[in-house]
């Protein structure tokens, strides 16, 4: 009897373990390389809302076939390169929908330093293939639409 206890004990913790691991795959690009164009970011505590108009600045980000990220801004007619990094793709459970969603996570480099931090966002993109939508994936975080140029 304690040995059919201590199996069960054993499957119900590799079970609840697994069950918070985030999730990989050997996912595809779905339509996210390319060249997409800044359209508005929303959310946030306070719910706001920015847009090229409100910012003054336009933001295009790049997504290479070779898993290159690079994402440009430009500002009063100069447009500059930002920042060259690398991308990978994989799945994550979304909080909003507690789906596997497609993710892709790009490894920022901290401003001045050689530190990487890697940032997930669940995206989607819109079946015309025209829009991308990253989101954080926590509560009060933002969301971000993007037109392909």
């Amino acid at each position: 009897m304690k040995k059919l206890l201590f199996s069960a004990a054993i499957a119900l913790f590799a079970f609840t373990t697994e069950s918070c691991t985030k999730e990989t795959a050997e996912p595809t690009d779905s339509g996210l390389v390319g060249e997409w164009e800044w359209e508005q970011t929303s959310g946030g505590l306070a719910g706001g809302k920015s847009t090229p108009a409100s910012t003054g600045v336009r933001t295009t980000l790049v997504f290479k076939q070779d898993n290159t990220f690079e994402r440009y801004q430009t500002q009063q007619g100069q447009t500059s390169l930002v920042e060259t990094t690398t991308y990978s793709l994989g799945t994550l459970r979304s909080i909003h929908s507690g789906q596997s969603e497609p993710a892709v996570t790009i490894n920022y480099h901290s401003s001045g330093a050689t530190t990487v931090q890697p940032k997930t966002l669940i995206y989607q993109v819109d079946e015309d293939g025209k829009h991308l939508h990253l989101s954080d994936n926590y509560y009060d975080g933002f969301g971000s639409s993007y037109q392909r140029k």
